[in-house]
C-alpha cells in the first residue's frame, strides 16, 4: 500500500512536537470523565482504492471505537489517481487520509457496531462443491467451453447463510453471484469480485473472499440507540484535524431515533496546517437538524477536499464542558458591601481557593484576581493547565490580603457546578457558547461571587493642657498630657 506522503508528514509532525503525537493528550484523557469516545484510531487499519478496482473496504475490531468496530470505505470515481485511509499505519494513533493528484471519490469511516460487515482476516470461506451440472458456456471471446454450474449454500464469516451460484469453466471459477438475501446485507445479484479455485469438473473447491461483496450498507440501529449526550452533559462532537490544502472538510452523519429512523448531517472545515494535526474543531449537536442525540444508532464520517489533499484526524469524541466559577474582587471604597462600578476599584493579586465538598475527591485549586479584579476556575484555551470544574458541590474561599478588611462574606458554600454551566459575578464573564450563566451562586439572592475589601480608617488625637485657656493648641505654649 502506498501512502507516499504520509511518512514524510508524520516525521515532520513528530519533529514539531518533539516526537510526541499530541502535547495535550493527557488533558484529553483527564477530560474523558465528561465525554464519549467515538474513535482515537489506535488499531491498525488501512484501505486504498487505485484506478480500476471499484470500491474497497475494510472492517476491524477496535476497542477504542464506539461499538467496538470500525469500517472504512474508499471509492475512486476519477479515471486516474488514488484514495486511501489508514489508522495507526506507522505507529501513530491517528487517522491518515490521502487524495492523490487528479483524484476524486469517497473517503468514509462508519461506526454501526459492525454487524453488517465481515472482519478483516476472517473473511474467507472455503467449501467443496456438491456434484455440479454440466452445461455449455460461451466466453467473451466467443469460444465455447465445458462448464459446470453449482448452487452451494455456504456460511459467511459473520455466521450468515448464503447461496452462491458458481460457474467452473475448465477448472477456473471465473464468475459467481450471490443468489439470495442474507443477514450480511448482500442481496441477489451482488458479485463477489475475487475468488480462488482448485480442481476440475464436478469436484472443485471455491474460496469466497467475502469482504469484496459490496457491504457498503449501514445498520442504522447498530449502536443500539446510545445516548451521546450522557443525560444532557454532552452537546457537541470535537476532533483534532489538519490538512495540507485549504478547502478540506469533515462531514458527519448521525442516524438517530427508534431504529435509526432519522439521519442528519453537518460539516466543518479542516484547518490548513500543512498536513499534521491541528487544533480541536467542533460540531455542535444543534447543527444536526432534527437529530435525537439521546438515541444514536450509527455514525458516519466522510472527508472531502480538493485533489491532492492529505491530512490527519484524531480524538473524535462527543463531549460537553465542565462547569466554571467566575468571580470579581473589588476595593469597596465606601465599605457598604455593595459593588458600585462607578465608585469601587478592582483589586489585583488576591488569592481564592475552590474546594470540592461532596466527598468525590478533588485537589483544591487556587486562582488570583487579575488587573480587572476578575478571577476564574474555567477552561482557558491559551493556558492548558487551567481547566473547568467537574460537576459537583464546591466551596469558594477568599484569602483577605494584609491591610484590608472584608465587606462581603469570604466563604461561599454549596456552589452546585453542572456541566456547561457557568457561575459568574457580573454579566459578560461567561463564554457565550456555554448553555447557561447564573449570577447568584447559591440562590439566596446575594451576589455571592462579588468579593469586597476595604482599607480600615483610623482616628489619631492629641491631649494637651491649654495654658492660656483659648481653646487653640499652641505647641509653643501648651503642654501635652
Amino acid at each position: 500500500m502506498s501512502f507516499r506522503r504520509a511518512r514524510a508528514r508524520l516525521r515532520r509532525a513528530a519533529k514539531m512536537t518533539g516526537g510526541k503525537k499530541r502535547p495535550a493528550f493527557e488533558r484529553l484523557e483527564d477530560r474523558r470523565l465528561l465525554a464519549i469516545t467515538i474513535d482515537t484510531f489506535d488499531t491498525l487499519q488501512a484501505v486504498q482504492d487505485p484506478p480500476g478496482t471499484g470500491m474497497t473496504s475494510s472492517s476491524v475490531m477496535a476497542a477504542e471505537a464506539i461499538g467496538g468496530r470500525r469500517d472504512m470505505f474508499v471509492e475512486l470515481t476519477s479515471v486516474t489517481g488514488n484514495l486511501s485511509l489508514a489508522s495507526n499505519l506507522f505507529g501513530m494513533p491517528l487517522l491518515e487520509f490521502e487524495k492523490g493528484d487528479s483524484s476524486t471519490g469517497t473517503l468514509r469511516v462508519t461506526w454501526d457496531g459492525g454487524s453488517s460487515f465481515p472482519i478483516d482476516g476472517q473473511d474467507e470461506t472455503s467449501y467443496d462443491s456438491s456434484p455440479a451440472s454440466e452445461g455449455s458456456f460461451v466466453g467473451g471471446d466467443g469460444v465455447g467451453a465445458t462448464a459446470y454450474a453449482v448452487a452451494e449454500v455456504i456460511t459467511l464469516s459473520d455466521g450468515s447463510m448464503v447461496t452462491v451460484n458458481a460457474v467452473n469453466v475448465n477448472g477456473d471459477v471465473t464468475a459467481f453471484t450471490i443468489d439470495s438475501t442474507n443477514s450480511s446485507g448482500a442481496t441477489a445479484g451482488d458479485t463477489l469480485t475475487q475468488s480462488a479455485s482448485t480442481g476440475t469438473g464436478t469436484d472443485f473447491q471455491l474460496t469466497v473472499q467475502d469482504d469484496n461483496v459490496e457491504f457498503n450498507r449501514l445498520d442504522p440501529d447498530g449502536l443500539g440507540g446510545i445516548d451521546l449526550t450522557e443525560g444532557g452533559m454532552n452537546y457537541r462532537f470535537t476532533l483534532r484535524a489538519g490538512a495540507d490544502l485549504d478547502g478540506a472538510s469533515v462531514a458527519m452523519t448521525v442516524y438517530t431515533g427508534a431504529m435509526g429512523g432519522t439521519s442528519s448531517s453537518a460539516s466543518v472545515f479542516i484547518p490548513n496546517t500543512g498536513g499534521p494535526l491541528g487544533p480541536t474543531i467542533s460540531l455542535p449537536f444543534t447543527d444536526f437538524a432534527g437529530a435525537d442525540f439521546q438515541s444514536v444508532g450509527a455514525i458516519v464520517l466522510e472527508i472531502t477536499g480538493p485533489e491532492a489533499t492529505d491530512g490527519q484526524l484524531d480524538d473524535l469524541i462527543a463531549t460537553g464542558d465542565w462547569g466554571s466559577i467566575h468571580g470579581l474582587k473589588f476595593k469597596d471604597v465606601n465599605a457598604d458591601g455593595q459593588y458600585d462600578p462607578d465608585l469601587d476599584q478592582p483589586l489585583e493579586g488576591v488569592e481564592f481557593t475552590v474546594e470540592r465538598t461532596d466527598g468525590m475527591g478533588f485537589e483544591p485549586r487556587v486562582a488570583f484576581s487579575d488587573a480587572n479584579g476578575e478571577f476564574w476556575f474555567a477552561d482557558d484555551p491559551d493556558t492548558p493547565e487551567e481547566e473547568g470544574l467537574p460537576p459537583g458541590t464546591y466551596r469558594l474561599t477568599e484569602t483577605v490580603p494584609e491591610g484590608f478588611l472584608p465587606s462581603t462574606p469570604t466563604i461561599v458554600e454549596d456552589i452546585q457546578v453542572e456541566a456547561n454551566l457557568e457561575w459568574v459575578a457580573i454579566d459578560g464573564q461567561a463564554d457565550p457558547q456555554k448553555t447557561e450563566q447564573i449570577l447568584d451562586a447559591n440562590g439566596d439572592g446575594i451576589p455571592d461571587l462579588l468579593f469586597g475589601n476595604y482599607e480600615p480608617g483610623s482616628i489619631h488625637a492629641l491631649k494637651f493642657k491649654d495654658v492660656d485657656a483659648n481653646g487653640v493648641y499652641d505647641p509653643a505654649v501648651d503642654q501635652r498630657l
